[in-house]
């Protein structure tokens, strides 16, 4: 979900009316979307804890002082993977529990 205000763009029908909404009302209203956008996408992911996804490595990541491998499942769900369990090709994980960086698995 990409959320963004609307801005007036000169010369557009909509630059011209007369009701434009004020700036901090659009501001807030795009923070309510954005926190749906984030509140739905952890329930989705968490849909998938237990459960076997393949994982494609993309890249490094250090949480808390940790490193993982992040990467992404056949759904585009975000995994990371500890880094000393990286694999080199696609592998099958397990998928352990949500966190704000995506879902953490364990390789099987």
């Amino acid at each position: 979900l990409h959320v963004f205000p609307y801005s007036r763009r000169e010369g557009t029908p909509a630059a011209a009316r007369k009701d434009q909404i004020r700036h901090s009302v659009k501001v807030e209203r795009a923070a309510r979307m954005s926190q749906v956008s984030r509140d739905s996408a952890q329930a989705y992911a968490q849909r998938y804890v237990g459960r076997q996804l393949d994982f494609l490595a993309e890249d490094e990541l250090v949480v808390n002082g940790i490193p993982y491998v992040r990467g992404h499942s056949s759904n585009y769900l975000s995994l990371l993977l500890p880094i000393a369990d990286a694999p080199s090709a696609l592998c099958p994980v397990r998928a352990l529990t949500w966190t704000e960086h995506g879902l953490l698995v364990e390789k099987l």
